[in-house]
């Protein structure tokens, strides 16, 4: 089964259900994908890929910031920039945007 990591700090947030999507330059996930689901060095349970869509820097707003589970775009476009560098919010650049449905968590 492949593995989807995030940051540690990412974790409540995704046990949760606040956090739904995450936002990627490159992945080869697919709809109907099951995936481990990894924070930091932790296993956190099993999702299923829901859906992968292709988005424009331009096209991210306050609604997919929120499913994100940021509070607002700008928050958002902070953590992208702090990954992937100033440049990869120029307009036109193209992100997926990975839905995920959290089917069980690990034990705790």
């Amino acid at each position: 089964m492949r593995t989807l990591r995030f940051k540690r700090k990412y974790r409540e947030a995704i046990i949760s259900g606040r956090k739904g999507i995450t936002i990627r330059r490159e992945s080869d996930l697919r709809p109907g994908d099951l995936v481990v689901l990894e924070v930091g060095e932790e296993r956190i349970g099993e999702a299923l890929i829901k859906c992968v869509d292709e988005v424009r820097s331009d096209e991210l707003n306050e609604e997919i910031a929120r499913e994100d589970g940021f509070e607002s775009l700008s928050e958002l476009l902070d953590e992208l920039r702090s990954i992937y560098g100033d440049d990869a919010l120029m307009k036109g650049v193209k992100f997926k945007l990975i839905r995920f449905e959290m089917l069980r968590g690990d034990p705790l």
